[in-house]
């Protein structure tokens, strides 16, 4: 009976974290989704593209700044000291270097302007595992305060007639700080009995224990965000603009979805007999949303960019088509690969990544010159068609383990 029950529970958990992390990322998504409209439609194709190369190298300086400090953390279970604190705060600082010397080399005074992001978001991750680990119901809204903050200051900018780039990014920086500063006021106020116990000192062994993980998770994040990224160096700032709209639109739902794998390996870890049923259930869907999204993009996608966006940005038509047919094997890659972290086959995925990369950027460098943001979207979509046939077509070539182990739980955010 005991172990019925305890199933039942790890059932309930299980569905609960789903529903939460559901919720956080329609959240989430519909913030970040209408400052980046904001921004397009008050300030056109060129600013948006400038706007999206800067935020796109922002987020991917970041996070490899961050040396998985976020999944070691949550492998440990114990609550960051100041330590560990100083430690994401010194990581920032690298990366924040790193940001205003590309800035310099580009001539893009925005990256540099955005440059302290890697700190701030360090010690946000540090607070988001610290909300997880302690069980407060931070780690949801501690998600969400962010992006609906940054709204919010882009919505009072617009109607002010002060909104520029430099003026969104630092809505941005606004934005994040802000979800730290309340969240340490809020933890504080918390009786210290209810406290997690803290993780002293070891900082060395924590993040030796977190970067394995992190380099394996690496691969995705920039297969997500590479191809923009090396726009920024290629293309025009109007190009760029249509390509980062084109794309908004059509990764919606993958960005909806970004926390099924994190789920997914959570319901492995707890033996739910219902993990295989939902990764199946979840593939046929992935098919089926880029097959109807896709459809839909086709049928109506210069009147969706024209009513979002603004007339300006009707050229990255096809460009959208082609990329919203494209989530779907993106999005079954997600899911599978989960299973590769399941199975301890964690650097199988990034390998896997690394290798549709490496294709994707290579067709992009060959395919802008003579198609323009068309040629971009085919590359990206030809890297996620591979993708999903490598990960697909090596998937069952060794027997699944039991349970993952703590480290594998991570997954790129």
């Amino acid at each position: 009976m005991s172990l019925g029950s305890g199933g039942s529970r790890h059932q309930m958990s299980n569905k609960r974290n789903f529903a939460l992390s559901s919720a956080a990322d329609l959240l989430t998504t519909a913030a970040s989704f209408g400052t980046g409209v904001l921004v397009a439609r008050i300030l056109g194709p060129e600013d948006r593209g400038v706007y999206s190369f800067v935020t796109a190298t922002g987020a991917v300086v970041a996070y490899l700044a961050g040396m998985g400090l976020f999944e070691a953390l949550l492998a440990k279970g114990r609550r960051p000291s100041n330590g560990v604190l100083w430690l994401a705060a010194g990581l920032g600082v690298v990366g924040s270097v790193v940001m205003f010397v590309v800035g310099a080399v580009r001539s893009e005074p925005m990256l540099q302007l955005y440059s302290p992001l890697p700190i701030i978001w360090g010690l946000l991750q540090v607070r988001l595992a610290h909300a997880r680990i302690t069980g407060r119901a931070a780690w949801f809204w501690l998600r969400v305060i962010a992006p609906a903050l940054q709204l919010l200051t882009t919505l009072v900018l617009v109607v002010a007639g002060h909104l520029t780039v430099a003026s969104a990014i630092a809505a941005l920086l606004v934005g994040f700080a802000v979800a730290v500063v309340v969240d340490v006021i809020v933890e504080r106020r918390q009786p210290a009995h209810d406290r997690a116990p803290e993780l002293d000192g070891h900082e060395g062994t924590l993040l030796r224990s977190g970067l394995h993980q992190h380099l394996l998770n690496v691969p995705r994040s920039l297969n997500y965000r590479g191809p923009l990224i090396m726009l920024g160096f290629l293309a025009t700032s109007e190009d760029l603009g249509l390509y980062a709209v084109a794309g908004s639109v059509a990764s919606l739902i993958p960005i909806l979805t970004w926390s099924i794998p994190q789920n997914l390996l959570a319901m492995r870890s707890a033996k739910d007999n219902a993990a295989s049923r939902v990764s199946r259930q979840l593939v046929t869907l992935s098919w089926l949303s880029g097959a109807i999204g896709g459809t839909a993009a086709l049928l109506l996608g210069e009147e969706v960019l024209a009513l979002v966006y603004g007339s300006a940005f009707v050229p990255a038509v096809t460009g959208f088509i082609i990329l919203t047919f494209a989530q779907a094997p993106w999005l079954h890659s997600s899911v599978v690969q989960a299973d590769y972290r399941a199975d301890g086959r964690a650097h199988v995925a990034a390998i896997i990544e690394v290798a549709s990369l490496v294709v994707t950027l290579v067709l992009i460098a060959l395919l802008y010159p003579i198609y323009g943001i068309t040629g971009v979207a085919s590359s990206v979509a030809a890297g996620y068609v591979l993708s999903a046939v490598l990960t697909q077509s090596l998937r069952y070539r060794s027997p699944s383990t039991s349970a993952p182990t703590p480290a594998e739980t991570a997954v790129p955010r």
